[in-house]
């Protein structure tokens, strides 16, 4: 029967008990504490299924209880989403270059994106009449700074694109795709 089972009691107090006792697998004792105190709140003493060792639960046989599914539906804004997340890098992903050059021009490209969000929201801020000028100038900086952060990050994943090229002696050909793919979109 699936559903909560009591464990076995043990001298070993846990960590903040509800009740102090721990649980024992055949393959080793592991305390509550190690596991999670969550399913105490839930049922003081007992343990959720995701809890208990398949080897406690019994074989196949006595587990003849169909298993349930769920069916998860996107709706058609999350389809077009995860659309277009999978076609953004298409062509890097159509491209003949070496994996380990695509993560990188994938890594790439995503700080762009953050980097072009950013400056999006700069402009806002800058034109945003309901903002005081110390307000604004306040928002702006931390703007800035994430800006900062941001360039840094770029420049160091762009020297590691460099890196990897020289490591894996790319040729001409596959070093200019690879500059036009890590050049910015937009």
């Amino acid at each position: 029967m699936l559903g909560h089972r009591r464990p076995t009691s043990c001298p070993k107090p846990l960590k903040n008990p509800p009740d102090s006792r721990c649980h024992r697998w055949p393959q080793g004792e592991i305390h509550a504490n190690q596991l999670c105190n969550y399913h105490h709140d839930i049922c003081p003493g007992g343990l959720p299924v995701s809890h208990i060792a398949p080897t406690e639960l019994g074989s196949d046989e006595d587990q003849a209880a169909p298993q349930e599914s769920v069916k998860v539906s996107l709706s058609q804004e999350g389809k077009a989403k995860a659309a277009e997340e999978q076609n953004k890098n298409a062509d890097i992903d159509a491209s003949n270059l070496p994996e380990a050059v695509k993560k990188i021009l994938k890594v790439i490209r995503e700080i762009q994106e953050k980097i072009q969000k950013k400056m999006e929201e700069f402009e806002t801020i800058k034109n945003d009449p309901s903002l005081s000028d110390k307000e604004r100038e306040a928002k702006a900086q931390g703007v800035q700074v994430e800006l900062a952060a941001l360039t840094s990050q770029l420049t160091s994943r762009t020297n590691d694109l460099r890196r990897t090229e020289n490591e894996l002696k790319l040729s001409t050909g596959q070093r200019k795709l690879s500059n036009y793919l890590a050049a910015p979109k937009g």
